[in-house]
């Protein structure tokens, strides 16, 4: 009785440790943070699962180091109707977008947004709608993904990135003024993030480069209201990164970002901070 527990506790302990070690294969597809809320929220269904089992191969499959063999390890499990189904079908998705494998990503994200509507990354399975317009050309469908996503979950951190993504895309396009606008967006929505610093370097770069845009900078310094004018980038913690070591004291990560969920035993899953 207690050989199958320890055996899915090893699984998922090893899992563990290979996120831990590897944390840019993870960050590649879903985020280091997406992973672990992932993994620490299906740890706690499988805890009160019957089917060790399909617990253990769950893991198993997450750890394959090949993206094509993981999204093929992952599609028996994501077809089933078990309160694990979602996470494999949404880790499939990435997978297979990884390996710019869009009519299988494609799929597996509908497939999670349609039957599971209320799990808490389908904002980020719609993102990667998103990704998959935008790798392909499709710069104005990619667009009115992302705009979707900002509009549907702005308090979730996929929502709260989405700036920077229409951003990138108006950039490339070549509506340079929308892109200012949207990359000043994202500063003020998620101030210290490392998408508000990419953001805040995408400024810094255009202001040297078209400095017609940023006139209202100008105007708002001469007016002596400095504070309009885009700041520095700054670490979650929200110190300057331009400081020189030894200018601010050290300080832990910060996991205020981070949402944790239960799951019900359909499927569905309710957000919850810790």
């Amino acid at each position: 009785m207690g050989a199958p527990q320890e055996e899915q506790s090893n699984q998922f302990q090893a899992l563990w440790k290979h996120m831990q070690a590897n944390p840019f294969h993870y960050i590649v597809g879903v985020g280091f943070i997406v992973a672990v809320l992932l993994f620490t929220g299906l740890y706690k269904i499988a805890a009160k699962s019957n089917d060790q089992q399909l617990a253990s191969a769950y893991a198993e499959a997450v750890l394959l180091e090949d993206p094509e063999e993981r999204a093929k390890a992952l599609a028996p499990i994501a077809a089933g109707k078990t309160p694990i189904a979602p996470y494999a079908l949404y880790m499939r998705g990435e997978a297979l977008l990884s390996v710019r494998d869009y009519p299988a990503a494609t799929t597996a994200f509908t497939e999670l947004r349609e039957t599971y509507p209320n799990f808490p990354f389908v904002p980020d399975a719609v993102e990667g709608l998103g990704f998959v317009e935008e790798d392909q050309g499709n710069t104005d469908a990619a667009v009115d993904v992302y705009r979707e996503v900002r509009e549907k979950w702005p308090n979730t951190p996929a929502g709260r990135r989405q700036p920077f993504n229409i951003a990138r895309c108006l950039e490339s396009s070549g509506d340079v003024e929308g892109a200012v606008q949207y990359y000043r967006e994202q500063l003020a929505v998620f101030p210290g993030s490392t998408v508000g610093n990419a953001a805040q370097q995408r400024l810094i770069t255009l202001r040297s480069t078209r400095p017609e845009l940023f006139e209202d900078e100008l105007d708002a310094f001469s007016a002596g209201r400095p504070e309009a004018i885009s700041p520095e980038p700054v670490d979650a913690e929200g110190q300057d990164t331009n400081a020189k070591e030894g200018d601010t004291e050290e300080s832990g990560p910060s996991g205020s970002d981070a949402e944790n969920f239960t799951s019900t035993d359909d499927g569905e899953a309710t957000a919850v901070l810790e």
